[in-house]
């Protein structure tokens, strides 16, 4: 084809040459079979890549013959596979029929560039024979040229025509007023171009139009107002499939407006596309009404429709009905819903101006004939300059069908329009089709998850259901006496706080106006006093105590542990026989270790503005109303009225509640999502558009009814077989009805349970079906999507919004309803009283009622025995602060050693610290090592680095061509083997470069020296001055540093011409770059080593000479990025040059900075981030804590600084990976977009590595000095952080002295040798001199006497007297004597924080070693007991002496 190409071209040219001596006409015969010569070479070489032929086997094997000049450059044909790979597939026949293909473009491409050379050579010779109104048109079977000479005026509106049916129609157009006439060119060729291997313009020709001026020069034209109208023909080979038969007669659906038909929409990469529907009627009488919805399922209701069409039988003059949508409405769509319905003619064609509110007259529809449908797709396109296909600025137009394309343009080119036939439509069993588990696995496993934790939830609330039924039994207490004939129900409730319950035995005292009840136990046959309960208790007593004066109750303490501890809410005594409750309000601890100490208190009668205090109320129903109102925080808390609403019955409603909330979300989730145009408010990243707001008021309304409906059935159905409520006690004689004044409510019949149960079965069932069927319908990827935003919105409606409402509302009700009874503002006390006394006979004592003859009174009453209980107490209060600390101590070392082991975890996780330091070790040693022998390669001797020792910028170009670039490219194998496979690759074949490597260098400007500076002796030079942002050169230049009109670019590369241009630092995607001496910013003039080897060498050699580096060069930046895959690690590599002028040399530096860019997390390296951030979360509620309570004295707390450290620490680490996660996601995309084949700069993530490293480096460092705060509780561990603390005064003035000693050495040696020794070059070095010469290396200073021996030696003796001798041993008499001080303050101190002894006492009572009473405390006892015994003898002797 190439040799057709070329003898078309001959013909031409010899045509040319005799162009003169024949007319218009002649011309134009002679050049018809030429034009019809290439109209065959077109075709065959395009038919092929439009599979409209088979390509030849002999081309196939030419194709994927290994080349002989085969190179491991990355942009060589060969050496990538991406080129010739179908996605993932990497097979062997894929890369050989692709490669095939490749070849085949790249000839279409170089024989179609040929072709339209010739083509312009044609038409450019034919304009010169036409005179302004003249036209030229040659037709041909498969080629088409129209060439037609205008005026200026005469363009717009103007339209050119072909017989094959192409066409353009130029509306207002603009051209230059210089202009007098312009020549129209239009070519049309038998089929478009296969730009890039796409397909989607097979069954197109390709048409092109224009405009040349006067001069034969195109004139550009581009962003016209009014577009241009382009009709491009399709093949003349080229069937229209048939219309698809759809047997509707007799269908009809009351419940429903339309018969709906589905279809997937085609694309292709960055086209759009439009849609077309053809409706042939069988009977062409028939009215139809059809609309069309877009990636959803049809919403009548809310009328989201996106197009809509009234078919009257008046309106079918092309025999059949089409629907219309352009490629603007169809992009980013994948499925379209196609509604038809037949309407009554006589009604609604009649009365076609109304709009579409007017399909909810009716619903429901009835076909009487068939119908047929064809749907196809179709596209506007044009090649770019990259030889691609796209559609941007084209839109589609309605006039489009089988036999061409209707485009508008706003700019010209070459056209070609794109037809897709959609295959088969989507019936209504799709999601029955489409149903199974691989294809879903996301909302199967999610429903299956759900359904295993309901479950859970079900059998631990049905457990808790048998619990809570217990416990609101009112209970008998153990020492009621069997002939006690009066009652009272004693309601005790325990607090919601930490270790609020107790094991302790609790006494109290009742009295009353009329009597008390003594000393009585509060205690029954199952456990009571736990954390959260409310105990209802019944007590007998004699006869009635009267009006009730106050309640004191205690408890022995004898719990263990925090069991001991009791904190007591408040206490309700009921009169069971006048039903008067007395309330005795507490809202403290009983407990040694918090609030005052003490184990009893004595309550009085709490009156109405108690009751009605603001405290009280609040912390009483904010509990209740958390464990009654917040359905899922109410499963596993305790609610004393929980009898008429179960937790089970709780769990049924939440599951209902959570199933409905995904119905409703998923239906409204596409909605949501394609209604982004329009009016919102933005806050932040976040904005809230109305659709948003209405779509969520609509959930929440639905929602509504369901829930209150099966609340409402749950919450006020009767108990089936419910007890009558009754005082029973032991005997039927004694049987006391209970009778309770109070309003009954409404109820509810018992079998309303089971329709609440049904509604319940009916609701999930119905939810789980049409999630399942709308998540099929939408697809597995935005069922993950969904499922993500829905998990987000449930966490924080449980955790925030559910309880910030019921916090809300009870301070709300609290403060707005002060002044109402608390009968109104609590909830109801008196169902509490309304639970039945379980029978018992363990507490039929005998009746006795010697208040005097307890122990318990005696005890307290006696002097002696008080004494001891309150020794008792103190001891108590001791021992449990003990284990309190203790406990503290232990679990802050188990939290830091937590923290510690999550914090190392995350540190060392997928940090390759071995791997990247051998990385860096062979980098160094291969790419900079000047002799590669590798038995002499780690010998010191003969480690020569020929890169650290470059001087002049000669030498760097020598070792640029000699040294580095041969180890840049992989070179042939030891056997003098291909290096297959190894395209981009180092010569050690085992990292291999993404992209190629550049050269950037930063320049000064040119500028004159000053007078001050140079003498007039010396006019006109030069000077040579430091970089900085300000005078850093960014001029566009030519080679050798000329201007634009002192060079000629004909002579150089187009490389060399762009090493000569500034580029930005965000054209190279460069960053800032910091040395000792300056810092760098990132843009700057760049060469990028691509090409082959030695097209590279040819082009160093020619920047060499034409001086791309001068003496105004300040940075040079050798920058690439390697990927070893043996180890999975990036590097980014920098090799830099610095000419410093006042050094008068360069300074070279190495940077390799190997990293992980694939952070590859597993799950416990998740969980270890997650409890970490939890931990530091914790540690920022230690802190505030302890500023609320320390308050000023906050600051004098040191190892809060640490604690501060860490959490800042941390979250800046957090904020960095953060945004490293967003920098390799970016990377990410442009490594699937560019597969490693074209060069992506690593520093910004390397610098974001570091700075992570570096956070997680500190966090580390202060984490583990935390170690040593743990040893505080044993203060010989921590004798040197007391002794510092001791002599912080002291060490204070000893800094400022030593600061002032130090600073004065270091300014003297810095100004005496800085100039002539470079470690004392900077006040900096000077300084860190100064410090090692206190540690006693003397190394840094012994080449003082090379420069002045007499004023080295003054120096030294000098520094040595004062600051190694004066200063140092000051610092040591100072730490010495403050050491002695608190060693004698720490042997007459008792160590409180001695705590080996209280564990090793615990470990023994734990195993029951500990078995014996104490001595003293049976001592006690005698002593105690003696008095009693002495008065019992005497009694003994008085009614001896009686008798």
């Amino acid at each position: 084809m190439e040799l057709s190409v070329k003898k078309c071209e001959q013909l031409i040219q010899a045509l040319h040459l005799y162009s003169n001596r024949v007319s218009l006409e002649q011309f134009g015969m002679a050049v018809k079979p030429i034009f019809n010569t290439i109209s065959n070479i077109l075709t065959g070489v395009n038919s092929v890549l439009l599979d409209r032929s088979k390509a030849l086997q002999r081309d196939v094997t030419d194709a994927n013959r290994f080349p002989d000049d085969y190179d491991t450059d990355l942009e060589y044909f060969w050496s990538n596979p991406y080129l010739f790979a179908n996605g993932d597939d990497f097979s062997r026949e894929t890369i050989e029929s692709n490669r095939n293909l490749y070849y085949q473009q790249r000839t279409a491409v170089l024989i179609e560039s040929k072709v339209r050379s010739l083509l312009k050579t044609v038409t450019t010779r034919i304009s010169q024979y036409l005179n302004i109104g003249q036209k030229f048109q040659l037709n041909t079977e498969s080629i088409g040229v129209t060439i037609e000479k205008v005026r200026v005026d005469e363009v717009t509106n103007k339209t050119i025509e072909q017989k094959d049916g192409a066409e353009i129609h130029l509306q207002n157009f603009e051209i230059n007023e210089n202009e007098t006439f312009v020549t129209l060119t239009l070519i049309t060729l038998p089929l478009a171009t296969n730009g890039r291997l796409n397909k989607t313009v097979q069954y197109s020709r390709s048409v092109s139009l224009s405009l040349n001026d006067k001069n034969h020069n195109e004139i550009s034209v581009k962003n016209l107002t009014d577009p241009i109208e382009v009709i491009i023909p399709r093949d003349k080979n080229l069937q229209a499939p048939p219309m698809i038969p759809q047997n509707v007669t007799n269908l009809s659906n009351n419940k429903t407006y339309f018969h709906f038909n589905y279809f997937k929409i085609t694309h292709h990469v960055n086209l759009s596309t439009s849609l077309h529907i053809e409706i042939l009627p069988k009977n062409k009488s028939i009215a139809y009404f059809a609309v069309i919805i877009l990636n959803s399922i049809p919403d009548f209701q809310t009328n989201q429709i996106d197009e809509w069409k009234l078919f009257c039988p008046q309106d079918n003059g092309a025999s059949s009905f089409t629907m219309f949508l352009n490629n603007t409405r169809v992009t980013n769509h994948d499925m379209a819903v196609l509604g038809i319905r037949e309407v009554d003619t006589s009604i609604y064609c009649h009365n076609k101006s109304r709009t579409l509110p007017w399909l909810h007259d009716q619903i429901g529809f009835h076909f009487t004939q068939d119908y047929s449908l064809r749907v196809f797709v179709s596209g506007c396109y044009y090649l770019d300059e990259n030889h691609e296909w796209r559609s941007d600025g084209l839109i589609v137009g309605p006039k489009t069908n089988y036999h061409h394309t209707q485009c508008f343009s706003s700019h010209l080119t070459g056209f070609g329009g794109g037809l897709i036939v959609v295959p088969n439509a989507i019936d209504w069993n799709y999601a029955k089709e489409n149903a199974q588990f691989e294809r879903n696995k996301t909302i199967y496993g999610t429903l299956i998850g759900i359904s295993g934790l309901s479950i859970l939830i079900f059998i631990f609330a049905a457990w808790k259901d048998r619990k809570d039924a217990k416990k609101m039994m009112m209970k008998p207490l153990l020492d009621n006496k069997k002939c006690d004939r009066y009652f009272y129900q004693i309601i005790v409730f325990t607090g919601m706080r930490n270790d609020a319950g107790t094991k302790s035995k609790i006494h109290f005292v009742l009295s009353g106006d009329n009597d008390e009840t003594g000393i009585r136990l509060l205690d029954a046959e199952r456990p009571i006093v736990e954390r959260g309960d409310i105990d209802s208790l019944l007590m007998a007593v004699p006869r009635s105590l009267g009006m009730l004066n106050f309640l004191r109750i205690r408890h022995d303490n004898s719990g263990k542990g925090s069991d001991a501890s009791w904190f007591l809410k408040y206490v309700i005594i009921c009169d069971l026989q006048t039903m008067e409750k007395t309330y005795f309000i507490c809202q403290r601890w009983l407990a040694v270790e918090k609030d005052d100490g003490k184990i009893e208190r004595t309550l009085s009668v709490a009156g109405e503005v108690e009751k009605l205090a603001f405290s009280y109320l609040f912390s009483k129903n904010i509990y209740h109303n958390f464990a009654d109102n917040h359905l899922w925080f109410s499963i596993f808390s305790y609610h004393p009225l929980s009898i008429n609403f179960t937790r089970v019955q709780r769990c049924t409603c939440c599951f209902v509640f959570l199933f409905l909330n995904l119905l409703m979300s998923i239906i409204y989730y596409d909605i949501q999502a394609a209604n982004t145009i329009g009016n919102y408010l933005t806050i932040g990243p976040f904005y809230f558009s109305q659709e948003q707001i209405s779509i969520g008021i609509a959930i929440e309304l639905i929602l509504f009814l369901p829930s209150f409906l099966l609340i409402a059935l749950f919450r006020r159905t009767k108990v089936r077989n419910s007890r009558t409520v009754q005082s029973i006690y032991y005997n039927k004689e004694y049987l006391l009805p209970y009778t309770k004044n109070q309003k009954s409510k409404f109820l509810l019949p018992w079998w309303c349970l089971i329709i609440a149960y049904i509604l319940s079965l009916v609701f999930i069932g119905v939810s789980i079906t049409f999630i399942i069927q709308k998540s099929i319908s939408i697809g597995d990827l935005k069922t993950r999507k969904w499922l993500t935003s829905i998990l987000v919105s449930f966490i924080s409606s449980i955790c925030l919004t559910q309880p910030f409402k019921v916090f809300g509302l009870t301070l709300f009700c609290m403060c707005l309803c002060r002044n109402k009874r608390v009968q109104d503002l609590s909830f109801d006390d008196d169902r509490l009283i309304s639970h039945t006394c379980q029978k018992s006979d363990t507490n039929a004592n005998e009746c006795g009622h010697n208040k005097n003859s307890s122990s318990i009174t005696i005890n307290r009453l006696n002097p002696v025995r008080a004494q001891w209980e309150e020794m008792n107490l103190e001891k108590a209060r001791h021992n449990r602060l003990i284990e309190i600390q203790t406990w503290n101590i232990l679990r802050e070392i188990l939290i830091v050693i937590l923290f510690l082991s999550c914090l190392y975890a995350i540190t060392y996780a997928n940090r390759d610290v071995e791997n990247s330091r051998m990385m860096v070790k062979h980098l160094r040693n291969y790419l900079l090592e000047d002799n590669l022998d590798r038995t002499r390669l780690f010998s010191k001797k003969n480690l020569h680095n020929s890169f650290e020792q470059i001087n002049t910028f000669d030498e760097y170009w020598s070792w640029l061509k000699t040294k580095f670039l041969v180890r840049l490219r992989a070179q042939q194998w030891y056997n003098g083997g291909v290096p297959k496979d190894l395209a981009g690759y180092l010569n050690d074949k085992s990292n291999r470069m993404i992209g190629w490597a550049s050269i950037r260098q930063l320049r000064v400007k040119k500028k004159l020296c000053s007078p001050e500076i140079i003498s007039h002796s010396l006019p006109n030079r030069s000077c040579y001055y430091e970089y900085s942002f300000l005078n850093e050169e960014k001029s566009l230049w030519k080679p050798r540093w000329l201007l634009s009109n002192q060079s000629n670019d004909d002579e150089y590369s187009h490389s060399i011409i762009n090493a000569f241009k500034y580029r930005s630092a965000s054209e190279l995607d460069s960053y800032i770059y910091a040395t000792e001496y300056n810092t760098y910013f990132g843009g700057g003039y760049n060469y990028q080593l691509r090409g082959s080897l030695s097209e590279i060498i040819e082009n160093l050699t020619q920047l060499e000479k034409t001086s791309w580096l001068d003496s105004n060069t300040r940075a040079i930046f050798l920058t690439f990025n390697l990927y070893n895959p043996n180890v999975n690690l990036f590097t980014y590599c920098s090799l830099l040059i610095e000419n410093v002028p006042t050094i008068g040399r360069l300074i070279p530096r190495i940077s390799f900075q190997p990293f992980k860019l694939v952070q590859l997390y597993t799950n416990a390296e998740l969980i270890y981030c997650i409890i970490y951030l939890i931990l530091v979360t914790y540690y920022i509620y230690i802190e505030i804590r302890l500023i609320v309570k320390l308050r000023l004295s906050y600051v004098k707390h040191i190892w809060s600084y640490f604690n501060w450290c860490i959490i800042i620490f941390s979250w800046t680490g957090v904020g960095f990976h953060f945004i490293r996660q967003a920098e390799l996601k970016r990377l990410g995309k442009l490594f699937k977009h560019s597969h490693g084949y074209y060069p992506i700069n690593l520093q910004f993530a390397s610098y974001l590595n570091n700075l992570l490293t570096y956070q997680l480096g500190f966090c580390c460092f202060f984490a583990t000095i935390k170690l040593l705060h743990l040893l505080r509780f044993n203060r010989r561990m921590t004798l040197f952080w007391l002794t510092l603390q001791k002599a912080k005064a002291s060490l204070a003035g000893f800094a400022l002295l030593f600061s002032f000693v130090f600073t004065a050495f270091s300014s003297l040696l810095f100004l005496l040798f800085h100039a002539h020794l470079d470690e004392f070059a900077t006040f900096s070095k000077s300084a860190q001199t100064c410090f090692e010469m206190i540690s006693l290396d003397f190394s840094g200073s012994r080449n003082l006497k090379n420069v002045d021996l007499l004023l080295a030696f003054i120096c030294l003796v000098l520094f040595a007297l004062f600051v190694v001798f004066i200063l140092q041993n000051m610092f040591i008499s100072i730490i010495v004597d403050h050491c002695n001080l608190i060693r004698r303050d720490i042997i007459k101190e008792k160590n409180q924080y001695e705590m080996i002894k209280f564990i090793q006492n615990k470990i023994f009572q734990l195993f029951g070693f500990n078995k014996s009473k104490r001595v003293d405390e049976q001592q006690l006892d005698c002593i105690v007991e003696f008095p009693q015994k002495v008065d019992q003898l005497f009694a003994a002797f008085d009614r001896a002496y009686d008798d």
